[in-house]
């Protein structure tokens, strides 16, 4: 039974020594990296973050699908109702001399500045690929800018998100999922209110011949 325990005391010491050495060899690794590998480093894994977010595809929707149009449709009564209650204003920014879209945009309390522009980039087999750059400022600082390529589609173009250009996280990630959300919800409710219309029930009988 001694030697079962001093066999059992002998390898735990080992076990603790090379833990110890594995410990200090991790934090030599860490000292030697250099100052240009960890801000790369750190910068992957920031970009890895806002994919797992999905933050480059939810933003990009958002800002092409609705945002941009909010400066008309907070000034027209068709899609008014499209714009959720948190948006206190929105506005297009002119620029002259400049291909950049620009939309700023109140929600609640705070203030938002879009930024959009595209141009085309030369390709290594002489043509050319139509590439842009989204980018959103909080308080006067660049907290996402997103890559954008750009595909042809039935009834128009799609901009797809492929790089991040910037990513700063804050509470404006929270914003703009909710506002995504309320997006969500007032469309849903304005297809089920043309739905349910007198005039669209009574086309759809006489369309297709209904009692």
């Amino acid at each position: 039974m001694i030697w079962i325990l001093g066999t059992m005391i002998l390898a735990a010491g080992i076990a603790v020594y090379f833990l110890k050495f594995r410990l200090k060899g991790d934090v030599k690794d860490t000292k030697d990296e250099g100052k240009e590998a960890r801000v790369y480093r750190l910068v992957q894994e920031k970009k890895a973050k806002a994919k797992e977010l999905r933050l480059p595809e939810f933003m990009a929707d958002l800002f092409f699908d609705q945002i941009v149009h909010y400066p008309v449709w907070m000034n027209g009564n068709e899609r008014k109702d499209l714009v959720p209650l948190e948006v206190k204003f929105a506005e297009e920014i002119k620029d002259q001399g400049s291909a950049k879209k620009q939309v700023k945009l109140g929600i609640s309390r705070d203030v938002y500045v879009f930024g959009f522009e595209s141009q085309l980039v030369p390709m290594p087999n002489g043509s050319s690929e139509n590439r842009g750059l989204l980018e959103l400022y909080f308080n006067d600082r660049k907290v996402l800018a997103i890559e954008l390529s750009c595909e042809k589609a039935q009834f128009g173009i799609i901009w797809n998100p492929y790089d991040l250009q910037a990513f700063i996280e804050g509470p404006w990630i929270r914003v703009f999922r909710d506002l995504r959300q309320h997006t969500v919800e007032l469309n849903r409710k304005k297809d089920k209110k043309s739905w349910d219309s007198p005039q669209k029930i009574k086309d759809l009988k006489n369309n297709f011949n209904i009692e």
